[in-house]
């Protein structure tokens, strides 16, 4: 068979394997957005979770879940906004069901309509007071610890609570007495904080005290106390409240988002790991995925991936052929998602396998020749150019690949600016750490596989010349003729370089600048190994052989 017939007929089957890995939503470091869709495909949506609660009478989690649902236009957002707008003018007040027990007739105070941030109240004295005599009188230890820390005076980041400035101080500490006393919160965080306090009272150690305090104001100063009472009964461990009080100072605009991802997942823990994971893209993968409801947002914290969408190809399964593939292999994905990898893996290997045979078909056989069976050098020779080609092919169509990790974050200590304080200051401490990332390890990759391409070519061309039958001092000649083949990975170096430090200073790459050093590298290592243990000793040889008939003329 004609070697251009070969050419056309394997690069056909390989594109067309390549196609169809394509196709196959399943990555290595990402989730995709069709997925997420598919896995929330009749699950619980944000309008109908926040209509569960307007039934068990929760306003402030409903309102918080509407909030989200009305930014991500999810439909049944008006009728919910108009049913909580309803429900707040008719509720009744419950201070009759609190008036039968004396010891919690003060916190009738936050079951009121009144929808301001629970912190803001408690910052008014009227409301203060009343609560702290009640609590007094509280018979559980854990409460009583957290009341002695009022008399504290060796505070770092709160004025104490005896100062002119220490209402902040005192609001914090009467709010986290009221939710251990009405068992509003879980009950590992509830140990936690009076855990804490125990060891501020007795050994005078208040930093990690206050450190949690600062977590539960910055949450006490956006949620009402419906909402953060809701909030955390699900919260297990001060991590987890630390990682949720950060989203909420770092986006103020996302804390419908985020409380409503706790909310319908009811998995705290894994939401704030995806936060801690991705702090730059997560509460936008959050948002996605809670547009596709319940069942999405579970998918997504089950995997701790972030969210991948390819526009091409939701362009591409509009039309068949192509979109009855991808809807065949899309609930594999969801309910195997290793399996699916492992199948567009196969197909891009099968797919490089065909595309380094039609490469072969015309750089391994003369012009003219027919193509005969395939020898051990040949068969080496398309092995690495298929290997080549599926390493490049997975680093230039995985997504995230070169993305960076999330940094492995020191702790954060935050200190409090109080109006009319001016000794307290804002003071954030960081150590910034740079290690050996894979955004840094992938365009060495693909240099090395690069210089790699061009040195199997040159050692076929090598081949080639030396199987010829031809005299030495043609060969010779041949060789001088492909000498630009053989400095090609220095060119190949020089332009990577030259390419990658013109990215670096347009901001377009941020990686380090040793990828870039590192292309000149490996042409320069790659030519002299070539040159040196390859075309050296053939050009001797040549070389010898080109002189043994006058040699052989002169002797008697």
């Amino acid at each position: 068979m004609n070697r251009v017939v070969r050419f056309i007929l394997w690069s056909i089957l390989g594109l067309t394997l390549l196609i169809c890995g394509l196709f196959i939503p399943a990555h290595f470091r990402a989730v995709d957005s069709k997925v997420l869709e598919l896995a929330g495909k009749g699950t619980l949506t944000l309008s109908q979770a926040g209509a569960n609660l307007l039934n068990l009478e929760q306003i402030g989690p409903a309102r918080m879940l509407w909030r989200a649902a009305e930014v991500l236009s999810i439909p049944n957002h008006e009728q919910l906004g108009g049913a909580i707008a309803q429900l707040s003018t008719n509720i009744l007040p419950r201070s009759a069901s609190l008036a039968s027990n004396p010891n919690l007739a003060a916190f009738e105070l936050f079951e009121s309509t009144d929808q301001r941030p629970v912190i803001e109240l408690l910052m008014e004295r009227k409301r203060r007071e009343p609560l702290l005599d009640q609590l007094e009188k509280s018979r559980r230890p854990g409460v009583r610890q957290l009341l002695r820390t009022r008399t504290l005076t060796n505070t770092v980041e709160f004025p104490p609570v005896a100062s002119t400035a220490g209402q902040p101080l005192d609001a914090i500490i009467t709010l986290a007495a009221i939710l251990s006393q009405t068992d509003h919160i879980s009950a590992g965080l509830r140990e936690k904080f009076e855990l804490l306090s125990i060891e501020a009272n007795s050994s005078g150690k208040v930093e990690p005290l206050e450190s949690a305090f600062i977590d539960l104001l910055a949450l006490g100063k956006r949620l009402t106390w419906q909402q953060l009472s809701e909030l955390l009964r699900q919260i297990q461990t001060i991590t987890e409240l630390n990682t949720l009080a950060e989203a909420f100072r770092n986006s103020e605009q996302q804390v419908p988002m985020v409380y409503s991802a706790l909310f319908l997942s009811d998995q705290p823990a894994k939401v704030t790991l995806y936060l801690t994971e991705f702090p730059k893209t997560g509460l936008k993968d959050i948002q996605t995925a809670l547009f596709d409801g319940k069942g999405a947002l579970l998918e997504l914290l089950h995997r701790q991936q972030r969210i991948y969408s390819s526009r091409w190809r939701l362009f591409a399964i509009q039309y068949d052929p192509f979109a009855a593939f991808f809807e065949t292999v899309l609930p594999l994905a969801l309910k195997s998602p290793l399996t699916a990898l492992l199948l567009r893996c196969l197909t891009f290997l099968l797919s490089s396998l065909c595309l380094a045979r039609a490469i072969g078909s015309l750089a391994f056989v003369p012009t003219g020749a027919q193509a005969q069976a395939i020898d051990g050098t040949r068969l080496a020779q398309e092995t690495v150019i298929a290997l080549s080609i599926f390493a490049v092919a997975i680093v230039a169509i995985e997504p995230f690949i070169v993305s960076e990790d999330a940094a492995k974050k020191e702790p954060v200590r935050y200190h409090i600016k109080i109006p009319g304080v001016s000794a307290l200051k804002s003071q954030i401490q960081k150590t910034i750490q740079q290690p050996m990332s894979i955004a840094t390890l992938t365009p060495l990759l693909i240099f090395f596989v690069l210089q790699g391409i061009l040195y199997i070519w040159s050692l076929s061309k090598l081949s080639e010349i030396r199987r010829q039958q031809i005299e030495p001092r043609i060969k010779l000649r041949l060789l001088e003729n492909e000498d630009h083949l053989f400095d090609a990975g220095l060119y190949l170096g020089f332009a990577g370089t030259v390419i990658s430090l013109i990215m670096v200073s347009m901001g377009i790459i941020t990686q380090s600048i040793m990828a870039a050093y590192a292309s000149t590298s490996f042409g320069i290592i790659f030519v002299s190994i070539l040159k040196i243990f390859h075309i050296r000793p053939l050009r001797r040889q040549l070389i010898m052989e080109s002189e043994e008939p006058a040699v052989v003329q002169e002797q008697p």
